[in-house]
């Protein structure tokens, strides 16, 4: 009984102060995570700055106003009620010029190159506008010949009246005989020696020129109808 006694009172001292077999009490931590939420992370405002681009909108590069250009004067104050203003001597084309203020409806006017006096109107438009051009194509019986030539415009018969011619041309040598220039001249229609032979096929009344004289023609270009408004 002895020996066990002390045998217990061994095994309770050994219990009461033995090793657990644990090692040291550790210190305990704060197992809760610290906070580590990610810092507030959220992209800052990066929306793109207004790049909407800069108003290129093509600068107004339309052509430049390409209006048809105003018709030009071809004679100055007390010009006939027609003037010719250009001849294709080639095709028998023949421009006319109204300088008036109202379109001029055609009646009796006629066309001269001795012995031929055809209408007007019957070689084209019936109506020349106001400041405005119409072309006439000449009769097969009418040649122009580049060498030489006339072409007279009248108002109406008798055409040996000097009063009755409203416009007269000639260029190169003239017309020979029988032509209109003594009546041209004696109207006060043509003056000096005539136009230079035409060296393009043309004649083309020069703008605020008195057409009566070679000076006021260009007899080196070429035909083409005017345009304009």
């Amino acid at each position: 009984m002895t020996t066990l006694r002390v045998s217990c009172a061994s095994f309770l001292l050994l219990c009461a102060c033995g090793d657990d077999g644990g090692g040291p009490d550790p210190v305990e931590r704060d197992a809760a995570a610290a906070d580590t939420g990610a810092a507030d992370t959220g992209a800052a405002d990066t929306g793109a700055a207004d790049t909407g681009a800069a108003d290129t909108g093509a600068a107004d590069t339309g052509a430049a106003d390409s209006a048809t250009p105003a018709c030009p004067d071809l004679r100055p104050s007390g010009a006939p009620e027609l003037v010719i203003s250009k001849i294709d001597l080639a095709t028998g084309q023949v421009e006319l010029f109204n300088p008036g203020a109202s379109d001029l409806v055609l009646g009796d006017h006629a066309w001269c190159v001795r012995p031929a006096y055809p209408d007007v109107a019957s070689t084209g438009p019936t109506t020349v506008p106001a400041g405005g051009y119409a072309v006439y194509t000449l009769p097969a019986e009418i040649t122009l010949d580049p060498a030489g030539g006339e072409l007279a415009l009248y108002s109406s018969g008798p055409f040996g009246i000097p009063d009755n011619m409203l416009d007269y041309v000639c260029w190169g040598t003239g017309k020979g005989s029988p032509n209109r220039a003594t009546e041209a001249r004696d109207g006060a229609h043509w003056t000096g020696s005539c136009a230079p032979a035409p060296t393009a096929g043309a004649i083309v009344r020069l703008p605020e020129t008195g057409g009566v004289s070679a000076d006021s023609y260009d007899t080196t270009a070429t035909f083409s109808p005017t345009a304009c408004d």
